[in-house]
């Protein structure tokens, strides 16, 4: 099935200037930086800026995707644990599932982040040094769409798997810390007994 007849896609809020200069506000700006993996975002460290626009902003949403435009990789993330006011930045494209009951949203963050999709946005990629992806290339993209308890099936293991690789990562960086402080404490221990 189409990506287009399941969603509803648009441009990451258009900004006149860089994110980093304009005045500090309530609006969290995710920028590629703040995409830890394709279900973290580190909304503590997202810029918060006063919007330079009048009109109400498509503030990002629990459920809603955001698709890099530019990268290697065109890694798409799922919206989780969102606050009340948020915008990606103009380098995404936010996809919006249209129907939810239909289309499981970390199903299709899984789909897109898969390879059958990526080998499709590579070869769809414009530009010579710096690739980046047209909407409508984006809008092309078929989507393989099982029964939704499948669906929620590999939707759940795709969460768990980088919940998983989360409590590793800090059981690496945690093991790490504690032979910093034994390595500091020997080197004391032999500096105070000379």
């Amino acid at each position: 099935m189409n990506i287009n007849l399941l969603s509803h896609i648009s441009a990451g809020h258009s900004l006149r200037e860089s994110v980093d200069i304009l005045p500090e506000g309530d609006v969290a700006v995710v920028q590629l930086r703040n995409t830890r993996s394709p279900i973290s975002i580190t909304w503590d460290k997202a810029t918060k800026v006063e919007l330079p626009t009048k009109k109400d902003p498509h503030y990002l949403r629990e459920e809603d995707i955001f698709l890099s435009t530019r990268s290697s990789s065109y890694q798409a993330t799922l919206v989780r644990d969102c606050p009340e006011k948020a915008v990606c930045a103009p380098q995404f494209y936010l996809i919006r599932i249209t129907d939810l009951s239909k289309v499981s949203a970390a199903y299709l963050c899984w789909q897109k982040n898969k390879s059958p999709a990526q080998n499709y946005f590579s070869r769809v990629e414009t530009g010579t040094s710096i690739k980046n992806l047209l909407r409508k290339a984006v809008e092309g993209l078929e989507i393989s769409l099982p029964p939704m308890a499948i669906q929620k099936a590999i939707a759940d293991m795709y969460l768990s798997s980088f919940e998983e690789r989360f409590a590793l990562e800090q059981l690496i960086h945690n093991r790490q810390q504690q032979f910093e402080a034994i390595a500091h404490g020997l080197l004391q221990e032999a500096r105070t007994s000379k």
